[in-house]
Formats: structure tokens, C-alpha cells, sequence
């Protein structure tokens, strides 16, 4: 999910020996019928421009290697054409032994027929689901809207605005984990999909990430890097009563079948906010 602790789950991927990722997070392939895949495109020409330089939005976290360059060329001749899951497929083969994947957050969104497209597609793909409270979750992106300039300040301040900045269609594409874990689970059935708690990267982050790394097929020593996310140095506003008021009516629902369905710290959700 959005806002949900996948660049943390990025960067400690991409430090573990067992793992390849792509240099670039958020493909946004799978979103789109034509994808347009910006931020692929958008590294490549930096690459272009400084030729074997470690460079992309987590450069220094492993050494920039040759098939960096070549999965970003190979990926990137895919741009501005229809769908096409075995060219995509294809392009991971340069993990080579190791293990690899596509984190996008923004998959959460993606439409059932492309969900049984992917699980027709790739029959041993594991699917990673971080869940994080629904209503902490969407006050970060109601947030991260307003850094972005989509929203004001004001916007989300006042609860009476703030009612009416719930109608941003963009923030319910993404906002359901219930309705993105029932979804697989219908359209591609034979796919192992596991969900993770956000809230065990703070407290318990060693386990939950050798929990993930087990899940995934890895094996080894497991070892969290701590370096303080750049994200956490942005202003993010502290959610006050009132606001939190309207987002937990909101959410109500889905707090209880995140209860029902993932149990654990959810169920800590339906006290904390009493519905």
C-alpha cells in the first residue's frame, strides 16, 4: 500500500545478498495499458548523461553494476507500447541466481483482469502486501498531496475541508487493503500473497524483514540498515482530534475487516479508534 514502508522494504532488499532490484523503484508497468514508464525513463537519461556513475533515487546503497544499465535500456524499449507481460518478464531474467521483483505501490490499484493476466503469467510470483493503519495511512498521503501542491494546508487542517479533500478520487484508488487482498486472492488464486505489518518496521523491523526475506525465498544472515529515511525529515503535520475524527468515520469500515481479515495489529486498530 501507499505510504506504507515499501521504500524502507527497497532499501533493505537491495542491500541483501540474495537480491537483485531493479535501480529504479516504482516501475508503473502493470499500472497501464500503454505504460509510460516516467521514472525508468527519467534514470536512463541520467545514465545516459553520466556513464558508470551510481546514480538513480537510492544510488549509494549497493554499486552501480552493468546490468543496471542494461535492465534500464531493455526496460525502457518497452515505454509507449501496449502491455506485454512476457517482454516484462523478460527484462528480470538479468537478476541471473538472484532474486528479484517490482515495487510499486500503486499496484494495489491494479484492475482484477490484470491481476489473472499476472497470475497466468508468472505461476510462482509471491506478492508482498504492507498494510499499515487505514487512518494513519491516509492522513501521511493527505500529506504527501499537499507537498506534491495538490492539496493546501488549509485543505487538511480544517475538518470541514478536509471532508470535502476526501473526494480526491486518487486518495480511494489506493486506499483499501481489505479490497486489494480480496482481489488476488479472486482473480489469481494459485498466487501466494502475504501481508506485512508498517507497524513492526519501527519496533520489531529485524523480524519482520527476515520474516519477508524467508517468505521470498531468501536465506542468510539478516542485517537492517537503519539510515534515517529521507522522507522523515519532510513536514508532516500531527493529526489532530478533530481531523482524525473525520478520517476515522471514513475508514470505519475498513478498519473492522482489516480486523477481520489480517487480524494482529489490526484488531489493535478497531480499539485504538473504538468501532
Amino acid at each position: 500500500m501507499p505510504k506504507a514502508g515499501t521504500s524502507w522494504l527497497f532499501e533493505q532488499l537491495n542491500r541483501h545478498p540474495d537480491f537483485w532490484l531493479p535501480p529504479v523503484k516504482e516501475l508503473h508497468y502493470l499500472e497501464y495499458s500503454v505504460p509510460k514508464l516516467e521514472n525508468a525513463k527519467r534514470l536512463a537519461k541520467r545514465v545516459a548523461r553520466r556513464p558508470g556513475e551510481p546514480i538513480g533515487r537510492f544510488s549509494g546503497r549497493r554499486a552501480w553494476e552493468e546490468r543496471d544499465s542494461l535492465f534500464l535500456s531493455r526496460l525502457v524499449e518497452l515505454a509507449d507500447r501496449p502491455l506485454d507481460l512476457r517482454s516484462y518478464g523478460a527484462v528480470f531474467a538479468l537478476k541471473g541466481s538472484s532474486i528479484s521483483g517490482d515495487i510499486t505501490p500503486g499496484y494495489c490499484a491494479l484492475r482484477p483482469k490484470v491481476i489473472q493476466q499476472v497470475g497466468t503469467a508468472f505461476p510462482e510470483l509471491k506478492v508482498v502486501l504492507l498494510v499499515r493503519d487505514p487512518v494513519d495511512r491516509l492522513w501521511s498521503h493527505l500529506n504527501m498531496l499537499v507537498r506534491m501542491g495538490q492539496l493546501t494546508v488549509r485543505d487538511i487542517e480544517s475538518p470541514y475541508l478536509l471532508d470535502e479533500a476526501l473526494n480526491v478520487r486518487r486518495l480511494w484508488r489506493h486506499a483499501f487493503a481489505s479490497d486489494v487482498y480480496a482481489s488476488w486472492k479472486e482473480n489469481a488464486p494459485g498466487i501466494d500473497i502475504r501481508h506485512f505489518f508498517f507497524d513492526d518496521i519501527l519496533g520489531e523491523g529485524e523480524k519482520l524483514l527476515r520474516k519477508i526475506v524467508r517468505f521470498l525465498g531468501g536465506t542468510g544472515k539478516i542485517s537492517v540498515h537503519t539510515e534515517t529515511n529521507r522522507k522523515h525529515a519532510k513536514a508532516k503535520r500531527e493529526l489532530q482530534k478533530r481531523q482524525r475524527r473525520v478520517l476515522v468515520e471514513a475508514m470505519k469500515d475498513e478498519l473492522r475487516k482489516c480486523a477481520e481479515i489480517f487480524g494482529g495489529h489490526a484488531v489493535s486498530w478497531v480499539k485504538r479508534y473504538r468501532v
